[in-house]
Formats: C-alpha cells, structure tokens, sequence
C-alpha cells in the first residue's frame, strides 16, 4: 500500500487552508452571499485544477438547486433544478452524507449527469456540505479527460469540509440582516395597521414590503371568493389589479391547492394557464404562494412569482409573516368598515321609513330606495327593477344609463329584493372601470333586503288603501241592492265607482248578447252611448275576455287595427268578466286614450268586477223570487177562485137541491102525500152527486192514497183512471210530506200535460231514491209530439210547478223538441 508524501499533503493542506482564506476574506469584507457561493466554486476549480465546478444546494426531497458555478458557458445555469432521482454523484452524496463519485457518465441515470454528458463530460465526484450538523449541499468537479484523480477527490472533501464552515458564516449574517430587514418591514406595515389606515394603502404597503425582502421579486396580493382569484394589489408584477381568474385544479393547480390544503405552496418553472393570457411575459416562473385566514376563514393569499433564480428556501416563513399582518389589518380595518358601514345603512333606512311613514307612493319608495343605494356605494350608478314574468322592467334609477319603464337584462353586479317571500324585483349597481369588490357586492345584497322591508311596507299601505277604497265601493253598492234600486241605476253605480278605483279612467259596463254582441248598459267618462249595440270579433276585447274568464289587458291598440279603437280613440284597455252563475254576463272595461293602464288594473278590475257579478246575481235572484212569489200568489188565487166555482156550480148546488127537496118531502109525508117517497128519492140522488163533485174536486188535492202508502201507491191510483198507458218504476221509501207531495204533483202535472197536448200513445214515470246524497230524482217521458215548455213567459202550468219544486229545494228541467 502507497503511503501519501508528507510534502504533498501538507501543500495540499496550506493550498486547501489558503483557498479558505480568500473566501473568508470575501465574507469579511460584506460581500454578498451569491458572490461567496461563487468564490467557493471557483477557489474549488482552482485547488483540483478541474474547470468545471459546480455548488448545488439539497431540498428535503431530494431536489438540488445549482446556487453557484465556475466553468466554461454550455448552457448550465445558476437556478437550474433536478430531481432526487437517479443514480449519479450528487444523489449518492445525498442519500449517503459521505463523498461520492462517477468515472463514467455515460451509463449514469439523472439529470445532472445526462446534461454533463452531453457536453462532452465523462467523471464527476461530489463532496457534501455540512451546515450546523446537517446535509446543506454539495461541491461538484466534473472531468472531461476520464475518471478524477483519488487525490481530486480527496482535494474536494476537504475543501467542501472547509467551505461548510464559510457558507454558514456568511449564511448567519444574512439572516441576521434579513431578519432585520424583515422586522423592519413587519414594523412599517403594522403602524399602517395601528393607524387603522385604509385596507388598500395596507396591501399596498405589505405588496412592496414583501417584494424588498425577497430581492425585487414580484407580489401579488388576492382574494379568494367564489372559486375564483381577485387581485386586489401589487409590486413590480404584470398581473393587473382588479384581474380574476379562477380556481381550477386544471389550470391552476397551484393555486388550487392552496385554497384546499390552506398551506403554503412552491412551483418551480411552472405555467399557470388560466392565466397567461392576462400575465404577459412570465409565461414561465417560480412561484410561491401563502394563505391569508381571517376569522378562521380562507380570505385570499400572498405570493411572489419571479422568472429568474427561484426564491429562497426563506421566502415561505418571510411571505407567512406579512399574511399574518395583512390578516390583522383586514381583521381591524374590517370591523371599523362594518360599524360605519352600520351605521350609514341604518341612517338611510331611517330616511326611508320616513317617507314610508309620510304616505309616499311604491314609485316614490322605490326612487328613494335607489338613491340611497347610489350613495352608500360610493355614487355608483345604482338601477331598480321589478319583475315581470321573466323580463325586468326599470322602475327606478339614480345615474344609471336606464330610464324608469325601461325592459333591462339582469345584471351582473344585482341583489334580489325579497317581498313576502317572493322575489320582487333587483337591485343592480353599475361598475365602469373596475369589478365590483365581493365587500361591495356584500353591502349591496344587505341593502338589497333592506329595500325588500321598505318596499313591503309601501305596498302594503298602498293595498290597505287600495282594499279600504274596495270595501268602501262595494258597501255603496251592497246598499243599493238591498235597498232594491233598478238595475239601470244600480250598473251606473258601478261603473262610477270603478272609474274611481282606477284614478278615474273612463269604464264602462256591457252586457254580451248572442250573436258576437254587447250592448253598452252603464258609462262613466267614456264616449260610448248607453243602449248601443257594439259587433266584435275574435281578437277584440268582449271577445278574448268571454274565451278566458279572465281579466285581459291590451296595451296598444295599434297594431290591431280595431274600428272600435279608432271610432272611440282607444290606446290601451283592460277589461274583466263579469261572472254571474258561473257563466260571462258582460264585461266591465277601462281605457285610456295616452297609453297602458296601470299594472294593476287588471287585478282591481277584476276584484270589483267580482263584486259587480254577484251583485248583479243578487238582484236578479230578488227578481226571479219576486217572480216567482207573484206566480204563487196569481196561482194561489185563482185555485180559490176555481175551488169556489166548483163547490158553487157542482156540490154546492146538489146540497142546496137536497136540502130544499128533503124539506118537500118532510112536508109531504105530514101531509101524508104520496109524493114524499119520489121526493126523498131525489134528495138522495143529488146527495150523490154532490158526493162525486167532491171527489172529482178533491182529486186537485193530496189524495187519501198517497197519504195511506205513499208514492208508489198514491202514483199508482193517480195512473189507474187515465186512459193513456203508463208504465211505473217507483223505488222510494216513506219521505216528508212536502217532498211525497212535490213528487205527486210533478207527476200529476206532467201526465195531464202529456194526455191534454202531447198526443202520446204511452209514458214512463220512474222514481228513485238517493240515500247517500238525500236526493229524490223524478222522471216522466212520453213518446209525444214535444213543446212543453216551462219558461216564466209560457204561462203554462209547468210554471207553477218549477215554483213548487223550487220551494222544496229542487230543481225542474225540461228536455223537448
């Protein structure tokens, strides 16, 4: 075994020693840490005499950064990167903390030495540097004439032993002075914060502080709201303030991470697509990026992003500092901004109530609500919009471009305003320039609620009015009917008090007729005449109401063409059915000749025309009964009138004749006439004639039958003496006397109609019996000639008898050709 010459290595000692010195000198004299690191290599080069060295930096996984180099240019940089893989020098020095070498290059995995092999390189041998006890990085030869010499080698270790001693001076006064300089900026951007100066002169300040610290490095300040970036400030940065750009683990997984981990995130060369487009000129860079938390919540982050050498192992701990300041900042800046912020919106929702209080309209509310709005945001311009179906209409404005009646798209800065549960309308807020800020799209969502409460309360003074004015109209009207006035009088009444339920536009009152016509029955402010009779059409007003029962609104009549817009110079109309049975009686209409009517005339309309319809039944029901009763009474008497003509000409004289021929024959036998016999024999013949004049008259009322056995039996004996044929299905029980009777009497009307007129050969009567429903049905048909008719004007007696149904609650219908 060779023994080493004492000589060669006390000159490799001092020649090691002296290397050491000059780069000791370097680090006394202030230089910075990158020319240090440089001094290193090149003092490296000259001990071993190899041209090409290297100084390469460890991360925790393995990765190595190239902090320093001395050598020819063939394309190997300073702040070039690798991976912890492979099976070269620098790995081994890794894995292993001990010196490691290659002496040929071209069967080694990794980068390193497949970027020296391919500029003609062949040996490289790695030493390690150890800073306070732990694996800091390594020193690199790389040889190009074969495999490095043992001594090479062994020069390398030493020095890199040596060197370790060095960096870590120069390593300590850096951070010595950066912790300085860190506390320093900490101090300036927290008196910003003690000061409660405003949020953006913060952000400003921790931006241009952070940049300093971490050597001119691009910042950026964001919020993080709705899956998606909002830059709010920078320094020395392409991003434009006000930029956004969303969170997608696609396009920028960086960022994605750090909202999901909430931990500070590296990327080393990386290309966040979703945003190049907009960062013009650092397509590639090195990122590093911290959360900012506020209240326990993830509010945005902090990062640096640079296209030159990778920030330091540092800059994490350095960029965590300043968000734990700017979420102090936002913290107390945020809790004053939301006291004032309190304040003002209560003061002008005092001012609004105000006017509420006063009495102002919905129109006025709404106005003032969007002037308000304007002001608390900063004199933005500030839209209000209602509604309507799925369009917005403006109804008010406070410098914005929209005029009030406007149809407007939603917009994309808009609050929903919330009315009794339902979505009323939107607040929106212009925003020329810049985005909106979520805290700004904050405030305008809360005022937007507000004006819900305002607007509600309006509306509902205005419906309290509006149903106080209904309720007073029907009153009126309600008296006008029980005080039985005629129905000309009553209809004009009507549309006076409609005409004044819609600020006085002029209404009128029809009545349809068959035929496509109406006739005009009551006006108030309208040109029509009353008593005119009026044609339409299909498409015409009287026309689209009578098809829908439903209140029907027409804007413009324009397009139309419709004469009678033209002949009464219509603009826009709103007509409502009046509804009488179920059925379409009329319509009762409001016009205007300047525009529409307003958007809620169809429901007031329609609300009175409601009123009017049943008012309307109510007397005609008066007159139907009034009717009626007349014909009870008429058929009242004139059934005396008949009972006393019968009793007189038949019974009543056969008693008389009885009575006087019993006394000639009381007479005759004192007188012991032989007459007496015949004459007692003629008093008992009238006797039975009389006797069958009553049964005849009795026949008119409730016979004995009907009473003893009830319908089936009475019916029976009532078909027994006709001479038409009539077939019998009677299945009933035992009812009241009022319904056996009613039933009787439909049956006997029905028969001696049908035997008086019909010229039948037969008839049917079936009877049943509904003991779920309590109802009795009665039928009776006939195979005649037909014409029975039981209309009030017939003046049949199938009048009387729909009266007597009627009075036992029931119906009579009749169905004849």
């Amino acid at each position: 075994m060779d023994l080493p010459d004492p000589q060669q290595a006390l000159r490799q000692l001092a020649d090691e020693r002296a290397a050491l010195r000059r780069v000791a000198e370097l680090a006394a004299r202030g230089a910075a840490r990158s020319d240090v690191l440089h001094a290193v290599a090149a003092q490296a080069s000259r001990l071993t005499g190899v041209d090409f060295v290297t100084l390469l930096r460890f991360e925790p996984d393995g990765t190595t950064e190239i902090v320093a180099l001395h050598g020819p240019p063939h394309g190997i940089e300073v702040g070039m990167r690798a991976p912890g893989d492979g099976d070269g020098a620098v790995q081994e020095t890794f894995r292993t903390g001990a010196p490691a070498h290659r002496d040929d290059l071209r069967d080694v995995a990794g980068r390193w030495p497949s970027l020296a092999d391919a500029r003609g390189y062949r040996s490289s041998a790695a030493a390690p540097i150890v800073l306070d006890g732990a694996l800091w990085g390594t020193l690199v030869v790389t040889g190009a004439d074969g495999p490095l010499s043992p001594e090479t080698r062994e020069g390398l270790a030493g020095f890199a032993e040596l060197a370790g001693t060095a960096i870590a001076a120069v390593q300590a006064r850096d951070d010595a002075r950066r912790l300085a300089e860190e506390q320093a900026a900490l101090r300036r951007v927290a008196e910003l914060g003690a000061r409660r100066a405003a949020s953006a002169e913060v952000f400003e300040a921790i931006v241009q502080e952070a940049s300093d610290l971490v050597g001119g490095a691009a910042t950026v300040l964001a919020t993080i709201e709705a899956g998606a970036a909002h830059i709010q400030a920078t320094c020395r940065s392409d991003v434009p303030v006000g930029m956004r750009f969303p969170v997608d683990p696609a396009a920028t997984p960086l960022l994605h991470q750090l909202v999901r981990t909430r931990r500070p995130v590296r990327g080393d060369r990386v290309h966040e697509s979703a945003a190049s487009a907009a960062i013009a000129g650092m397509s590639i860079v090195d990122i590093v990026g911290v959360p900012i938390e506020v209240g326990g919540e993830l509010w945005g982050f902090l990062s640096t992003h640079t296209p030159g050498p990778p920030p330091p192992p540092s800059t994490e701990a350095q960029l965590t500092a300043f968000a734990r300041l700017a979420a102090a900042a936002i913290s107390g800046s945020r809790a004053l901004r939301d006291l004032q912020e309190l304040a003002d919106d209560q003061a002008a929702l005092r001012r609004i109530a105000e006017v509420v209080a006063r009495g102002a309209s919905p129109d006025e509310v709404a106005q003032r609500v969007t002037g308000e709005a304007a002001a608390l945001l900063g004199g933005r311009p500030m839209t209000l919009s209602r509604l309507d179906g799925e369009a917005l209409e403006v109804v008010a404005t406070a410098g914005g471009p929209a005029p009030a009646g406007a149809g407007v798209p939603f917009a994309e800065h808009s609050a929903p305003v919330v009315v009794e549960g339902q979505v009323w309308g939107h607040l929106a807020a212009a925003s020329p320039g810049a985005p909106l800020d979520p805290g700004m799209q904050a405030r305008l969502a809360q005022f937007a609620k507000l004006a819900g409460v305002a607007i509600a309360g309006a509306q509902t003074r205005k419906s309290a009015l509006a149903l106080l004015a209904e309720q007073t109209a029907l009153r009126r009207i309600a008296e006008l009917v029980a005080h039985g006035v005629a129905p000309d009088e009553l209809f004009a009444a009507v549309t006076v008090e409609a005409s004044k339920l819609l600020d006085d536009h002029p209404t009128t009152m029809t009545k349809i007729e068959p035929g496509n016509e109406i006739v005009v029955v009551a006006v108030h402010g309208s040109p029509a005449t009353v008593g005119a009779r009026i044609a339409f059409t299909e498409g015409m007003l009287p026309a689209l109401v009578r098809r829908s029962g439903r209140p029907v609104r027409i804007d413009d009549y324009t397009p139309r063409g419709s004469p009678i817009a033209r002949e009464y110079r219509l603009a826009a109309a709103v007509g409502a059915p009046i509804l009488v049975e179920g059925e379409v009686w009329g319509v009762m209409a409001a016009s205007s000749s300047t525009g529409p009517l307003p958007s809620d005339a169809e429901e007031r309309l329609g609300q009175f025309a409601e009123l009017v319809g049943a008012a309307i039944a109510n007397t005609e029901s008066h007159a139907q009964l009034a009717a009626s009763r007349a014909r009870v009474i008429a058929a009242s008497d004139e059934t005396r009138r008949r009972l006393q003509r019968d009793l007189h000409d038949g019974a009543q004289q056969r008693l008389v004749q009885t009575v006087i021929t019993l006394r000639l024959a009381v007479a005759a036998m004192r007188k012991r006439d032989t007459r007496a016999e015949g004459l007692v024999e003629g008093a008992l013949e009238h006797a039975m004639r009389a006797t069958d004049a009553l049964r005849d008259l009795a026949r008119g009322m409730l016979p004995a039958a009907l009473e003893r056995g009830g319908l089936r039996t009475g019916i029976a004996t009532l078909v027994s003496g006709l001479s038409l044929p009539v077939e019998l299905d009677v299945e009933a029980p035992r009812l009241t006397p009022d319904a056996e009777a009613a039933a009787y009497f439909v049956v006997a009307e029905a028969l001696t109609n049908v035997v008086k007129h019909a010229a039948a050969s037969r008839a049917t009567v079936r009877i049943a019996y509904d003991a779920d429903g309590g109802m009795l049905s009665v039928r009776v048909r006939d195979d005649g000639v037909g014409g029975a008719n039981a209309s009030p004007d017939s003046g049949t007696g199938l009048v009387g008898l729909s009266d007597r149904v009627a009075a036992a609650r029931g119906t009579l219908a009749v169905t004849s050709e």
